[in-house]
């Protein structure tokens, strides 16, 4: 006589905890990333989004809110600059692409660049390792250009050509910021006022 096997129990079904966990990671994941592209202005969220956003930061995840409509436009052009020595000991600079000047065809195919430029002040880390990455790339891969240099009497020296490797950087986020007066509309072009910001990213120095 045949015997008759029972069905596994669910509850003993490794896969169903699986599932769920899974689910549930994507589910929280979800609700973090609505939390964090929330706009800031919104109350409701006010004791959760910072928490959310540190959280999101560190791992890397964060997005922040989307700047580009009321009531929080964006109003501040972000570019990287370093400043660095070459073998030589002569300076030049690096600075991110002017997206102003760039073509619509560049801006397309170079988006992701674009937001890695805007974000990468957030994290100390990846400022960092982006100035290592300078310091390898300069001047093969990354184009910089030399400084104006003075001799003792103050003329004007000569142009070199960058002799790697590069001895020093220091990676800057350079910021304009529109001036705004709270409760007022946007100011036409003719009554703008911008204000200039530096902010250090990295310093870094190199064995020759």
């Amino acid at each position: 006589m045949a015997s008759l096997e029972l069905p596994e129990s669910q509850d003993s079904n490794p896969n169903r905890w699986t599932r769920c966990l899974a689910r549930t990671f994507a589910l929280l994941a979800m609700i973090a990333m609505a939390i964090d592209t929330t706009p800031g202005s919104t109350k409701l969220l006010n004791g959760i989004q910072g928490p959310v956003n540190d959280a999101l930061n560190t791992l890397g995840l964060a997005q922040g809110d989307w700047p580009l409509f009321a009531p929080n436009p964006s109003v501040r052009n972000h570019r990287l600059l370093a400043e660095l020595r070459d073998a030589n000991d002569h300076p030049a600079t690096w600075s991110s692409p002017e997206w102003t000047r760039a073509s619509i065809w560049e801006k397309f195919y170079r988006s992701r660049d674009m937001n890695f430029y805007q974000r990468l002040g957030r994290n100390v880390h990846a400022s960092s390792d982006f100035a290592d990455y300078l310091h390898r790339a300069i001047p093969v891969r990354e184009s910089a250009t030399p400084s104006i240099r003075f001799d003792d009497q103050y003329e004007v020296l000569p142009m070199v050509d960058l002799a790697p490797p590069i001895q020093s950087i220091r990676l800057y986020e350079y910021q304009r910021r529109l001036l705004l007066t709270p409760g007022e509309p946007l100011p036409d072009v003719a009554n703008t006022n911008w204000t200039n910001h530096s902010v250090l990213l990295s310093q870094r120095k190199y064995d020759p």
